[in-house]
């Protein structure tokens, strides 16, 4: 089939020589010594290493190519500033293999919206795209119950329950605190605005902390429709979970696939499910073409929106910061690397030992401090630090280089969540089918959800529909 056919192309790319090298790279070992420059970079190496004299720094270029469509045969910029072919290659496969990203379909906003105090303009916009979806879902069913999986501050409920009063919800997260919190800003919402939602006598929104698991998830929901008095053996439940972290999503998917048909032994079936998913690097279990070792690694590369650098002037600049912030606390490695007491330095660096492990964090640093490396670096480390500094040509030409390198990874980075998102979504398809012939094509969706330009990267649901 076409679908799997570009599972396999995603895959070989992936793990063709330059992708995987970059996926198995990090700046900071790079810049460090503790891992070696593969013999592929060679070319590009040198070419990022090239001063920039024209008004287009390198990243610009690519990012260029990116964004404006080009492609290594007709990318007049390409040329122009002599980008390798390797490279040029790698932003062209990205644009063929990546999944579009454009939102299926935007959705009026609310004016209740507003009155959620303390949400940013990008949350406000996903709790409309989520909760508006849900309603449409829903429409022309019975489905009276649904349950959110990792529900947060819990502003989907809250508008979902003000959207549709007759339902009943069951709101479930691992944090009290969390559970806590959408609590009061339920109370202050109420008191408020919607004295008389919550107060309903056709609906209801539960709200429980518990420590999420294909078991306490089948647990949860049974122990809550028995508190409801629901006598129907067979009530249809909608799992939804927006930004369902790491490991949660497959945890939901497995429970859904589970319960999808009516059973003796359950009062409940899972009758769809909404879920986007987010955080790949606390994934848990691969999926099902995705190698632990391959996975475990491209997750780093995963937490970027490169088609969007350009989008306006705000955009580029935040992309060029970005950069630099990485090659920056890169090159602090590098120095604290060659001194021989990372205590006296003051970092997680082992440079006896030669292995690389987490730095410990340097605190948030106001943006002004990455105008050039000197002001960061005397920000921040001792004097010690400082006597060990190379030479500023040599310190601004591994500092291109690094911004290159973590600017190809990025790159990558879409191609890595297309994998992971079509494998879990071949796989429903498939156990869909195995149940009865026909529900895997016609009832299994994979939708952009939310606007990226919003600032909601993660916009991939895998629904089920009803």
């Amino acid at each position: 089939s076409k679908i799997s056919d570009y599972l396999t192309d995603l895959v070989n790319y992936l793990d063709s020589l330059l992708p995987r090298s970059l996926l198995f790279s990090h700046p900071i070992q790079i810049a460090t010594g503790e891992q070696e420059i593969d013999p592929t970079w060679l070319k590009w190496w040198d070419w990022a290493a090239e001063e920039e004299t024209g008004a287009c720094p390198h990243w610009k270029v690519l990012a260029q190519m990116l964004f404006y469509r080009f492609t290594a045969d007709d990318a007049y910029d390409a040329k122009a500033h002599h980008v390798p072919a390797s490279i040029a290659a790698l932003v062209s496969a990205v644009r063929k293999l990546a999944l579009p990203r454009n939102v299926f379909h935007t959705y009026p906003r609310s004016s209740a919206i507003s009155q959620y105090q303390g949400v940013s303009q990008k949350k406000q916009h996903e709790i409309i795209q989520m909760t508006s979806l849900i309603c449409s879902i829903l429409r022309g069913t019975d489905i009276k119950h649904v349950v959110d999986i990792g529900a947060g501050q819990g502003y989907v409920t809250m508008e979902l329950r003000r959207s549709r009063p007759d339902l009943h919800i069951l709101a479930l997260d691992t944090s009290d605190q969390q559970t806590t919190g959408a609590q009061k800003h339920q109370a202050r919402f109420t008191s408020k605005s919607h004295p008389h939602i919550f107060s309903s006598n056709s609906g209801s929104l539960t709200r429980r902390t518990v420590f999420v698991t294909v078991e306490t998830l089948h647990s949860s929901i049974r122990s809550w429709l028995h508190d409801l008095n629901t006598h129907d053996e067979k009530t249809p439940v909608l799992l939804i979970g927006l930004h369902a972290c790491g490991p949660l999503t497959p945890t939901i998917m497995k429970t859904f696939l589970e319960c999808s048909t009516p059973s003796p032994s359950r009062s409940w079936f899972a009758a769809g499910q909404l879920i986007i998913g987010c955080c790949y690097n606390l994934l848990q279990e691969a999926g099902k073409r995705i190698s632990r070792h391959l996975a475990k690694f491209a997750a780093f590369a995963n937490t970027q929106t490169p088609m969007l650098w350009l989008s306006d002037t705000a955009a580029s600049q935040d992309a060029a910061l970005a950069l630099r912030k990485v090659a920056f606390r890169a090159l602090l490695a590098k120095l604290v690397h060659s001194v021989k007491s990372s205590e006296d330095a003051g970092i997680g660096l082992e440079p006896s030992s030669g292995d690389w492990v987490p730095p410990r964090s340097i605190g948030r640093l106001p943006d002004r401090v990455y105008v050039d490396f000197p002001t960061y670096i005397s920000r921040i480390w001792t004097e010690r630090v400082l006597s060990s500094r190379a030479t500023p040509q040599e310190e601004s030409t591994l500092l291109r280089r690094l911004e290159i390198l973590h600017l190809l990874r990025c790159f990558l980075g879409p191609l890595v969540e297309s994998l992971l998102v079509t494998d879990r979504f071949v796989a429903l398809q498939e156990t869909l089918e195995n149940m009865v012939a026909g529900w895997g094509e016609k009832r299994t969706k994979l939708i952009n959800v939310f606007d990226q330009a919003t600032g909601s990267a993660r916009n991939l649901a895998l629904l089920v529909e009803p």
